[in-house]
């Protein structure tokens, strides 16, 4: 299995450890979480949610290809990756460039293999309301955030049908539900996300493919760093129950689920992991 994508999974199937009466239970839990030989492949692994700690990274059998702009953290994750155990590769993609998609896929699956689970987690945000964010701005997000979201899924899902399996998972936001003034762009292109998930899901069901989203909410990232500078990081701590921001492991989890067996009958929805903040 070939995954492609940003966060690094926890598959260890030992989460529950069997006693006595509790052995078969645990084992009918623990086995569907498991993906061993597929191939994950993370578009722009440190674009939104940067990598967690090592730990996360134990598919076993799993082959990990991660994209990015950026060298350094790609050269990073790489070698998280390969202190654990899973062939991986790193490759330099900016997924802004659409002629880059293609050929960066195909040497994934020449290096690695098939791509089993496709992960979109590329994101970048523009600061401004309408009255001040310039096209040249709207643009960059909707290309970044939605079109290679689309262009990937459809690139990966054309490798999946050829076997009839697949798992593809779209990282979007709490702001994909919310408007915002202050990232118009953001939040159009993340709620046009969840229904090009939903869509996705219908057309693909067929062919065994299951399309889910993970809607983060406000998570430590360089993306959301930003935000502590102005008085808006209050508000936020105060309408979040759990009273902080997330980290990027603690989204892993809802990953793990969506990429295993065990969501093999969920399709077409959306995982929020955000401490509460969209409940008030």
């Amino acid at each position: 299995m070939t995954w492609a994508w940003g966060f690094p999974f926890a598959a260890d199937a030992q989460f529950v450890r069997p006693h006595t009466t509790l052995r078969r239970a645990a084992w009918r839990i623990s086995k569907p979480l498991s993906w061993t030989a597929r191939l994950p492949l993370s578009p722009a692994a440190m674009a939104a949610s940067a990598v967690p700690s090592r730990s996360d990274w134990r598919a076993p059998g799993a082959k990990v290809a991660i994209w990015g702009r950026n060298g350094e953290k790609n050269a990073e994750a790489l070698a998280a990756l390969r202190a654990v155990g899973p062939p991986a590769v790193a490759l330099s993609v900016d997924v802004a460039d659409r002629s880059q998609l293609q050929p960066a896929l195909a040497t994934v699956e020449s290096d690695l293999g098939p791509v089993s689970i496709l992960v979109n987690n590329a994101a970048v945000a523009a600061f401004g309301g309408v009255l001040d964010l310039s096209p040249e701005d709207w643009d960059r997000v909707i290309e970044t955030d939605l079109t290679a979201c689309f262009l990937l899924a459809k690139y990966a899902a054309q490798s999946m049908t050829k076997r009839q399996a697949g798992k593809i998972i779209n990282i979007a936001s709490t702001y994909s539900l919310f408007g915002s003034a202050l990232a118009p762009s953001y939040s159009a292109a993340k709620g046009a996300i969840m229904q090009l998930t939903k869509s996705l899901a219908i057309e693909l069901a067929p062919h065994n493919i299951q399309v889910n989203a993970i809607l983060p909410g406000w998570i430590e990232t360089d993306l959301t760093e930003p935000i502590k500078g102005m008085a808006l990081y209050q508000e936020i701590l105060t309408r979040t129950p759990a009273g902080r921001f997330g980290t990027p492991a603690e989204c892993a989890g809802a990953a793990v689920f969506l990429a295993s067996a065990a969501a093999r009958f969920v399709t077409g929805t959306a995982l929020v992991v955000d401490g509460g903040y969209a409940i008030r």
